[in-house]
């Protein structure tokens, strides 16, 4: 039964780093999107678009986080 305990527990915190290798990931690429949108790589209404997109990527992340 330790044993049991000891690998869910494991688990869980491998979960949890994965969800925080993700989240870190996803604002790396918002500053790369904004950084592409200051350069004039991208136009406002993909910018837009894709940080919908990140945005909402993060909320569900941040809320399995919990």
């Amino acid at each position: 039964m330790k044993t049991i305990i000891i690998t869910i527990g494991i688990l869980i915190n491998s979960y949890n780093h994965q969800i925080a290798e993700e989240i870190n990931y996803i604002e790396d690429s918002i500053e790369w999107l904004n950084e592409d949108l200051f350069q004039g790589n991208i136009s406002k209404e993909d910018y837009k678009l894709i940080l919908s997109d990140y945005n909402k990527e993060l909320k569900e992340l941040k809320e399995l986080k919990k």
